[in-house]
């Protein structure tokens, strides 16, 4: 590289470093804004950071901040029922003063090293309704307890940490929208390994047909996660809400709105019609989970999008990129990343795959799955020291890429 080049370079990343994460995020139109200019970046999905047992999160954020990581998801609480009695007070709906210490120092930690905070606060939300001995529909009543709970819950931590610095943004679940797409089938939207002694005793076994009381339909889950982005709206209007959506399947227009039902292909239209019915008022910001494919190992398996392999990474995304510019709503692609298993590509080349999408359709905010998470050694765990290093470092290079973009007004 040329001397003046490589200058530019240096300069461009020192700036990025120093100024680009002070402050809290803020969406206008289809654009995320920090001290007033428009703000691109990639961050990492921290799962554990605050629930970690040992709570040993200072190296993990002293590593991405040194790696000009703008940001990093997490899961607030929880994530079993049983990890939940743990943080939660005796009556379930707030959590205990200690546990807000130890977050109040954790939030005050990311903040001294610049790095900022997207709290997802009901990552595992089967787990909540299981607390209050609820079943799964219970999300789509107001008067239930598992509603209340959640409004109870959001309150508090919205109320608390609103305008705090290192806050980037409010998250409902993980990957809710899962299921909603399959309306006519008797899918069950729980996990299908739960730790013994996790659940309440008047909870079924996931995979025993009694199971079907937790059926979770459409509207049941578009309620909730309405009812969530009002009671964040409450007390904070300037942070984005975001849902934690999966992408929808590849025919989930067609399954829900079309007359018939069909499993045809959506077209790229439709596809952001879809993603965008699941993301109901007063919400703003579009949010998709994708990864390169399905299942590695059995390519026969690969769903079609919009005709052709999901391996067409950057088509999926390009359609996600165009709703939200023509619905002025900010998209953010909460979940991305190579599986290590499979052997159609390997990881390195999926990965490469991934962040050239990412950058030539110019995603405004997006989040690498998954750092320091060491159940997932064999599939995704990525560390600066473990042999998927050159992911983080890669996630480094993009910021500093995107550090130069211009936005047209």
């Amino acid at each position: 590289m040329k001397l003046k080049a490589l200058t530019a370079l240096l300069g461009s990343a020192l700036i990025f470093a120093s100024q680009a994460y002070a402050g809290p995020l803020t969406v206008v139109g289809d654009k995320y804004y920090k001290n007033g200019q428009p703000f691109h970046g990639v961050g990492v999905n921290y799962f554990n950071a605050f629930t970690r047992n040992n709570l040993n999160y200072q190296d993990g954020i002293n590593e991405l901040s040194r790696n000009n990581i703008p940001f990093f998801r997490m899961n607030t609480i929880g994530f079993w029922p049983n990890d939940l009695r743990t943080v939660l007070n005796d009556s379930k709906d707030g959590l205990k003063p200690e546990v807000l210490r130890r977050l109040d120092d954790f939030m005050d930690y990311a903040k001294n090293k610049n790095v900022g905070v997207v709290m997802n606060l009901f990552f595992n939300w089967t787990g909540f309704s299981d607390l209050q001995g609820e079943r799964m529909p219970a999300w789509g009543k107001a008067d239930s307890a598992t509603r209340k709970a959640m409004v109870s819950i959001t309150t508090q931590l919205v109320k608390r940490y609103e305008g705090h610095p290192a806050l980037w943004g409010w998250e409902f679940a993980n990957e809710g929208s899962s299921f909603i797409d399959l309306k006519d089938t008797n899918h069950v939207y729980k996990p299908v390994s739960v730790p013994e002694g996790s659940l309440p005793p008047d909870s079924p076994d996931p995979k025993k047909p009694g199971a079907l009381l937790d059926k979770i339909v459409r509207d049941d889950y578009l309620r909730a996660l309405a009812a969530f982005a009002e009671t964040v709206e409450k007390f904070d209007t300037h942070n984005p809400i975001f849902s934690g959506n999966n992408v929808p399947r590849y025919c989930a227009y067609n399954l829900v709105f079309g007359k018939p039902a069909s499993w045809t292909p959506d077209t790229e239209t439709e596809f952001g019609l879809y993603l965008s019915s699941n993301e109901p008022a007063p919400l703003k910001t579009l949010t998709m989970h994708l990864y390169i494919d399905p299942d590695p190992d059995k390519p026969e398996d690969i769903k079609l999008y919009f005709g052709k392999h999901a391996g067409s990474y950057s088509q999926v995304l390009a359609a996600a990129m165009a709703q939200s510019k023509r619905e002025q709503r900010a998209f953010f692609l909460g979940e991305f990343g190579a599986n290590e298993k499979g052997k159609l590509m390997t990881a390195r080349e999926k990965f490469d795959e991934v962040t050239t999408a990412i950058l030539d359709n110019r995603v405004r905010l997006s989040a690498l799955w998954v750092y320091d998470f060491s159940y997932q050694d064999s599939t995704f765990n990525v560390t600066g020291a473990n042999y998927r290093s050159y992911q983080l470092a890669k996630v480094r290079d993009m910021n500093t890429t995107m550090s130069a973009w211009v936005d047209a007004p």
